[in-house]
Formats: C-alpha cells, structure tokens, sequence
C-alpha cells in the first residue's frame, strides 16, 4: 500500500486535473485509488508488482501520463473508480473512458475500489478492490447522455477477468 501511496503523492504534487477546480486532497484521492487499481490490475494478471513498479518507474514525466498502457508491452489500461455509493454493488459500475484516453486495440479494465472509512480513502491490507471486467475499445459505445464519451455498463457486459489473463499466459 505503501508504494501505490508514495507515486499518488508524486503524481498529485504539480499535477494537475481533469476535473476543473478539484481539490488537491480530491486530487490525490483520485490519483490513489488510480494507483491500487493499477497494482491490483498488475498483481492479478502477473502474480507480482514487478512490472508495476517497471512501469511507474519507467514513466519519462510523471505527469505526462503512459500513453493509454498501464502494462508494458500490453495495450492494457486500468480503469479504477472509489465505491462512493455503500447501496450499488461493485459490478454494476459503468467502464468510462474519456475520449482523449481512448486506442485502438486496447483492453479496458474496470476496479472500484472500497473506501475504509466514511469520510474518504484509507487504505489497508483489507481494502476491498474489485476487478469487474475488461472491453476492448472496439465494444465501447459512446453515449449520448454522456457528451460522447465511451463506456459500457457493467455486470455481464464486460469479459470476466480470467479470459484476460489467460490470453496474457499464452502469449508469454
């Protein structure tokens, strides 16, 4: 927890937002819960941190962002929501990608992330983190009711988690 904490601060300090006039205490919640998802992404599919910590480490600008890959040689982007609503389960969130963040054959993975405490993000070895499922881009559908950004609901919609991982399996 300690090393997703230490590169949401790093990100956070001179960075900046999408969403004008955020806060810079919201703005590292949103770049941690960012973080856990991307090593949970990295822990499931790989079994260890190793290229998580290749990847944010690799990084030429820490607020440049990595191009739409969370993975080295992967077209894999984690997608990571706070569960902000205790009354909506985890797999019922929306996949959403910006239009601006949106490549070509690229897979999309969902995680929310549990808060531990009522007020905002407390991670522990106990935070609930959830991987819901993966769409490539070509199963994106803008919406309407959304500006035109790209998204699809969850639940059934998106691919199980284990289809990814064992199409990375086989290819190494």
């Amino acid at each position: 927890m300690a090393l997703t904490k230490d590169y949401a601060e790093s990100a956070t300090l001179g960075g900046t937002s999408q969403i004008p006039g955020e806060s810079v205490e919201n703005r590292f919640t949103d770049n941690w819960v960012g973080q856990l998802g991307e090593a949970a992404g990295h822990h499931y599919l790989f079994s260890t941190l190793s290229k998580y910590k290749a990847n944010r480490e690799g990084l030429r600008d820490k607020w440049e962002g990595d191009g739409g890959s969370d993975v080295p040689g992967y077209r894999i982007d984690f997608k990571a929501s706070l569960h902000r609503h205790s009354n909506k389960r985890p797999e019922t969130y929306t996949l959403i990608v910006r239009p601006a963040e949106l490549h070509d054959d690229t897979a999309y993975v969902l995680i929310v992330v549990e808060p531990n405490c009522p007020t905002g993000l407390t991670a522990t070895k106990e935070t609930g983190i959830y991987l819901v499922g993966w769409a490539y881009t070509r199963e994106l559908a803008p919406s309407d009711d959304w500006g035109g950004i790209a998204m699809v609901r969850g639940g059934t919609l998106l691919r199980p988690m284990i289809d990814l991982r064992l199409s990375i399996w086989l290819k190494e």
